[in-house]
């Protein structure tokens, strides 16, 4: 693994002139100006080459066209979060896996050669120890009643624990009152150990904002599914219902996986998935953007395709054109990487009017002191033009 600051990948990417993709511009600092570009460049090269990323996997950090925000949940106290990155291709190329390490945000980045090692090991821990089974229910929610369902078990989870501590059974019925509390909890205490405070990032914005009126649609929108029944005035689950519940409550692992990326004509958008693994069943809950939600049973071959699927880029992103980056005056050189300097506010000449890295070479003898690629005045002795960065002599 190798760890970066996001100061150094945007002076890298500034150095080696790589357009920043719409998708990828999150993960990198501001661009400096190419003097200082070329700096941090000169310090990265001399790092050995297992600390560096190769100019493919870089190419992916600059412009992914895909990225997933990927969250795992084991038991009750395990929780791993990275970002998956791929670009889209004939072949597949690297696949990258981001993490955020430390305060200042530093990135700990992955290569690996595709996305089939990591769709691996995420269904290596949906396996467990054990074949899963596969439910037979299949049921379409809005993304409400969606919400509500996962309220409920998270209702009757919360009661299981209760029970074994007190001895006595399960409740088997709830007001609307203490669903609603429930709701309530899980949008504004952020707590993965709870299944809908877990889920929430995935569903529509509006999701977390369900008043009185919503909540009690939703409710009647999950009796019409044949999840829940009116027990006079509170609301029990049917026998579908409960077997859902009960097995959310016995999950071992779960997945949440949030994909943003382009579609066949080149727009962005975003679908997620949430994959839950219980004692036996394997259930996956597909999340599309202002859609219907969908919980079903699932096999193992499912589950598979719906990762290949979640992590496989159909086109390429958008790229984004940078800000003009900033010029100042390239600091001595320091023993570690680079800090970001002050910049001032005098704009250098248009990013994109730089050639492309892997490009011709430039002309290698300037003339009466002017930089051969971009005709700007350079400094008497200098090795790089202040302005682009170009190697001068």
């Amino acid at each position: 693994m190798i760890t970066l600051q996001r100061h150094v990948i945007g002076a890298l990417v500034r150095h080696f002139q790589l357009t920043p993709g719409a998708l990828g511009a999150p993960f990198y600092g501001p661009l400096p100006d190419a003097g200082y570009a070329a700096q941090v460049a000169q310090w990265y090269e001399s790092l050995p080459p297992a600390s560096r990323l190769s100019p493919e996997a870089f190419a992916v950090l600059a412009a992914p066209d895909l990225v997933s925000d990927v969250r795992v949940f084991q038991g009750r106290g395990s929780l791993t979060r990275t970002w998956a990155m791929a670009r889209f291709g004939e072949k597949p190329g690297p696949f990258l896996l981001a993490a955020p390490q430390g305060e200042n945000g530093d990135l700990k980045i992955e290569v690996l050669d595709s996305s089939d090692a990591f769709s691996d090991t995420l269904l290596t821990w949906l396996i467990g120890g054990s074949e899963p089974s596969e439910p037979e229910l299949n049921v379409r929610l809005t993304q409400p009643e969606c919400a509500i369902l996962l309220a409920l078990a998270d209702l009757y989870s919360r009661d299981a624990f209760s029970s074994y501590i007190a001895h006595r059974p399960v409740e088997d019925r709830y007001s609307q009152e203490l669903i609603a509390r429930a709701y309530h909890e899980a949008v504004t205490v952020d707590d993965p150990r709870w299944l809908l405070s877990f889920a929430l990032p995935l569903l529509d914005d509006g999701v977390a904002h369900l008043d009185g009126g919503a909540i009690a649609q939703a409710l009647q929108g999950l009796h019409r599914r044949g999840l829940i029944e009116p027990a006079g005035q509170d609301w029990k689950f049917t026998i579908p219902g409960e077997y859902a519940a009960l097995s959310f409550h016995r999950r071992t692992v779960t997945v949440a996986v949030d994909t943003v990326a382009a579609d066949v004509d080149g727009r962005l958008g975003t679908h997620a998935a949430l994959l839950l693994r219980s004692d036996e069943p394997l259930w996956f809950m597909n999340l599309p953007v202002e859609g219907e939600a969908a919980l079903t049973g699932i096999s193992l071959q499912a589950a598979r395709d719906i990762l290949d699927a979640l992590f496989t880029p159909l086109a390429k992103a958008p790229l984004q054109r940078p800000p003009a980056p900033q010029t100042t005056a390239a600091p001595p050189p320091p023993p570690g990487p680079p800090a970001p300097p002050p910049y001032s506010a005098a704009p250098a000449p248009p990013y994109a009017a730089q050639p492309p890295y892997g490009g011709a070479p430039y002309a290698a003898t300037p003339a009466d002191g002017i930089c051969p690629a971009c005709g700007q005045p350079v400094v008497a002795g200098a090795v790089f033009c202040g302005n682009c960065g170009a190697r001068i002599g």
